[in-house]
């Protein structure tokens, strides 16, 4: 819980921060900034981290062309929902779309027969963590996907300065952080399947009282919406991630938290790149989203909170995550 925590409020606390950082200092430095942070990482990171006690003997091959393939497939599709957001929708750009999910089934080919995959083929396979890790993505792209565009609405329609804009787009990481923890000490009780759950429930919720604020513009309910969104993320992460991590082999688990954060940041760009297509196509313009627009968009969050929550209850879990 705490992991999750910390590492879902770092990626979360960049839109608020970056509000803050562009209305008193410069856009110029939402870049710069990650410079000393960078630097301070490293050298924690040497500081904090053990060396390994045994390394392996034998070398295995890098499957380049596996992760290739995975950053081909994440790639063309951005590519297509970026340039038909803002060049139309032509034949070329469809085509650039459909031929990411053939290339990733080439990629999940290719790794069922790589001797050291990107992603291990038992995992591949294994029905549990497959349908948990879909429905964390789709949990994620709620989650980002609305960090990423509520602060148009709020510097928009409501015509709010970054700064201030910035600081209410704190509230969901700070929820996020309070609820983190004590969700990953209820797995021991509740189990992770339950709470995963929750957590689409509560973003379902969420999205919709979202939508409704947008269109009311109401601040109450703005601020429910808002808090809702920080404990969808806060009570589904750190489940998510012992959930899956249990239910591999010892020689996967691993890489079991590779294919989390990896889903979590896939969701991350996906849930970006669609709610600004959404938001774009409701409001009829690329250069600004109206609040037609936007409520659209929360719209689309509901409905993926939903599929998050069919898609965990299709994981059949065999134990009390």
């Amino acid at each position: 819980g705490l992991l999750a925590t910390l590492g879902g409020a770092a990626l979360a606390f960049g839109p608020g921060l970056g509000g803050v950082i562009a209305e008193y200092l410069s856009w110029h430095w939402v870049f710069f900034i990650n410079i000393p942070v960078g630097i301070i990482g490293i050298i924690g990171a040497l500081a904090v981290i053990p060396k390994a006690e045994k390394l392996p003997t034998e070398k295995k091959p890098f499957d380049y062309l596996g992760a290739f393939l995975l950053a081909a497939t994440l790639l063309v599709f951005l590519a297509g929902l970026e340039i038909g957001n803002s060049e139309g929708w032509s034949i070329p750009v469809l085509l650039l779309i459909l031929a990411a999910p053939v290339l990733g089934f080439l990629f999940l080919r290719r790794e069922m027969k790589h001797e050291d995959p990107v992603l291990p083929a038992n995992i591949l396979k294994n029905k549990i963590v497959i349908w948990a890790a879909v429905s964390c993505l789709f949990i994620t792209i709620v989650y980002l996907g609305s960090i990423y565009l509520l602060p148009f609405y709020l510097t928009g329609p409501l015509g709010m300065g970054s700064a201030l804009a910035g600081i209410i787009m704190l509230i969901p990481p700070v929820t996020m952080m309070i609820m983190g923890v004590p969700a990953g000490n209820l797995t021991n009780t509740a189990g992770c399947k339950k709470l995963c759950n929750i957590s689409a429930v509560v973003g379902t919720v969420a999205s919709v009282v979202l939508a409704a604020a947008v269109l009311m513009q109401n601040w109450v309910l703005l601020f429910a919406g808002l808090l809702l969104l920080g404990a969808t993320l806060g009570v589904n992460e750190g489940p998510t991630i012992r959930r899956i991590t249990i239910h591999c082999t010892e020689d996967t688990q691993g890489s079991a938290g590779s294919l989390t954060y990896t889903v979590m940041n896939v969701g991350s760009v996906v849930g970006i790149a669609a709610y600004s297509v959404i938001a774009s196509a409701a409001s009829g313009s690329t250069e600004f989203f109206t609040i037609s627009g936007i409520a659209a968009a929360c719209i689309f969050g509901a409905v993926c909170a939903v599929i998050s929550y069919i898609t965990s209850r299709l994981a059949k879990d065999t134990c009390l995550a």
